[in-house]
């Protein structure tokens, strides 16, 4: 998935390319009478896939806990870990204790709540390092502010896809594939009833 494609999504692929040929054969055979279903049909098929590739596109730029954004978010976060720890401040380690406990319901849950309280929590670190001091202080800082943009990237990576069925790209697929339905069955029943008059 890293490298851009699965055997799952390599299995979509060929499905999609099976339908976009049958819709060409469709649209040969149709009538001129048919011709606005044939483009209603292409254009729901086009929304369709089109959200899915953004939605596999978003997710791979989301990544893991080892590439992506959520690799490098992983890797910030340690790096900051080790620096506190290497400060022997117990305070920050509790604090940022703290961010990484607010950080693991975000990912688990993707409430709202979680999310606001991972940015209250690093003002909270931030606050205190910048009451501290120090050339060691403001190390942290650019740390804390760059896992601060990475975890925003996170967050609006999750808004687009969705964090629910009704949301994001999630929901246009969704769409999609409701419009899709009506259409093919008006096309089935044209070709039981085109059968029935060529009796």
């Amino acid at each position: 998935y890293q490298s851009g494609t699965t055997p799952n999504i390599q299995r979509y692929r060929s499905a999609v390319a099976s339908l976009l040929a049958e819709v060409d054969t469709f649209a040969q055979l149709a009538g001129p009478k048919q011709q606005p279903i044939v483009d209603q049909l292409r254009s729901a098929v086009k929304q369709y896939t089109d959200s899915f590739d953004l939605m596999v596109a978003a997710y791979r730029e989301r990544g893991t806990g080892e590439w992506g954004v959520a690799g490098a978010l992983a890797q910030t976060f340690d790096r900051i870990d080790q620096k506190i720890l290497a400060g022997q401040n117990d305070a920050l380690e509790y604090q940022l204790s703290q961010l990484r406990i607010q950080q693991n319901y975000y990912f688990l849950h993707k409430e709202d709540t979680r999310r606001t309280e991972v940015t209250a929590q690093l003002q909270r670190i931030k606050g205190d390092l910048q009451a501290q001091g120090g050339a060691d202080a403001a190390a942290l800082l650019q740390d804390l502010s760059h896992y601060e943009t990475l975890f925003g990237q996170y967050v609006a990576l999750d808004d687009k896809v969705g964090r629910t069925e009704n949301e994001g790209l999630q929901a246009d697929m969704r769409s999609a594939a409701r419009t899709l339905e009506p259409i093919v069955e008006t096309i089935r029943l044209d070709a039981i009833a085109a059968g029935e008059l060529a009796r």
